[in-house]
Parts: C-alpha cells; structure tokens; sequence
C-alpha cells in the first residue's frame, strides 16, 4: 500500500475502520524515525477497497499524536492515540482523542488524562468496541 504523505518520512501504526461502503485508515507521519513522538502527526487516508488508498480530500491532517486506534461506534468515529497535547502551553495528557460525527470531514480534539495512575504518560492505546447479539 503506497500513501503520499506531506514530504518523505516515516508512515507507520495504520488503524482502519469501514464507514458504509469506504475504508477510513488513521496512520502515523513523522518527517523521520529520529523525531520525538512530540512531533508526530496523525492523517487520514480513504478506500474503497482497503487496498488502494489515497488522502482524504476534505480534512487529512487530523492533529498531533501517535499511534492511532480508531473506532466507529454509534455513527461516531473515535481515534484514541497516545498522549500529546493539542493547545501550545497545555500540559501533555495521557492519551488523545480526535471526534468526528461526519465521517471524518471535521473531527474535535479532547487529551484525556487518567487519573489515579501511578506513572505519568500512556502508549499504544488498542480501541476495541464489542457488540453482544443475543
């Protein structure tokens, strides 16, 4: 799978999700594999086949962040990733999360911040949604 991101650099951790008939993948870029994860990104690419993939027209970067986990719940996409902050100033958070409630066109940023923990800063969060049928 070829994806083109910004300039040349690292495209890693891929997290994909099926909304209606289109593929949605939340991926990590960094400009090299040298950078701190302060300054990863997280981008957007689409399918239709899960093996073709191209940036999302409307809203391909999605913030600051690393290693994505999406999922759709709810006809909501929830992309959880490790903890960097998105307001300059703000103290880092545990864990990240960007919100789209249209299909990945615009998405809200949120840090959480898990409290009670014992050591600082969160990794790799793994996004799984389980349905129950009955």
């Amino acid at each position: 799978v070829a994806l083109n991101p910004p300039t040349s650099g690292l495209v890693a951790d891929p997290s994909v999700i099926q909304v209606g008939n289109e593929y949605l993948m939340f991926y990590k870029y960094a400009s090299s594999p040298f950078v701190p994860p302060s300054e990863h990104e997280i981008y957007l690419a689409t399918s239709a086949d899960g093996i073709a993939w191209s940036q999302h027209a409307q809203n391909r970067f999605i913030g600051n962040g690393s290693v994505p986990g999406a999922v759709y719940y709810n006809d909501i996409i929830y992309v959880y990733h490790s903890g960097l902050t998105h307001k300059p100033g703000a103290p880092p958070a545990d864990m990240g999360v960007a919100i789209s409630q249209d299909n990945g066109v615009t998405v809200t940023l949120s840090t959480i911040n898990i409290q009670g923990k014992t050591a600082p800063g969160a990794v790799d969060p793994a996004a799984v949604v389980i349905s129950l049928k009955q």
